[in-house]
């Protein structure tokens, strides 16, 4: 008689897979996502580098070995990083925040570091009209979006014609953002 034992842990699973990107050579970075019993949920691993399959099984299991008796997940070495997947139960709240939101703000500065002492700071509560940014700018932070959309315009006619060239919104706050082309118009839309 022959026995087999189908039972796969979560960490199986993904030597399985790793080994399986390693050979068919897949474009690094690799996140995987996979529920674990330990922390009762998903949980993210970014792997930043092609890494030998045997390293990374090591990683994995001293991962594993530091943190399973832990409620947090959180982990890097210096061949992987692991993190708990925020549940999208759990964003709900916020996700419904933002729509009763309308209010907008963004600091825009000379630099496109965000670095320097800001050159300006629009605001406003709801839908805008084209304007014209202020002068002196290479780099943005939208400090609050709300659930509004910031579109960017190479130019005043540009942004009258609705000819955008880029489009930011809540899941760009707290970033310094260097768009790619001379912006010289904005509108807030979608309050």
């Amino acid at each position: 008689m022959t026995s087999r034992n189908l039972n796969r842990t979560w960490r199986d699973i993904v030597f399985t897979q790793y080994a399986a990107d390693y050979e068919a050579d897949v474009v690094f970075p690799i996140r995987y996502i996979i529920s674990t019993p330990q922390w009762k949920q998903d949980i993210l691993i970014n792997i930043t580098k092609k890494t030998e399959v045997d390293t990374f099984r090591q990683s994995i299991f001293t991962f594993f070995r530091a943190l399973h008796t832990s409620d947090d997940p959180t982990y890097e070495d210096e061949h992987i990083s692991m993190l708990a997947k925020t549940p999208l139960l759990k964003l709900l709240p916020l996700l419904l925040l933002a729509t009763i939101v309308n209010s907008w703000d963004f600091v825009v500065y000379p630099d496109s570091s965000c670095e320097s002492t800001p050159s300006g700071a629009p605001s406003g509560t709801d839908d805008g009209n084209c304007e014209t940014t202020p002068a002196n700018h290479r780099g943005f932070e939208i400090s609050n979006i709300g659930n509004c959309i910031l579109y960017l315009y190479s130019s005043l006619d540009d942004c009258n014609n609705d000819n955008f060239e880029q489009v930011y919104d809540f899941g760009d706050e707290d970033d310094c953002i260097a768009p790619d082309f001379t912006w010289d118009a904005y509108k807030v839309e979608d309050c």
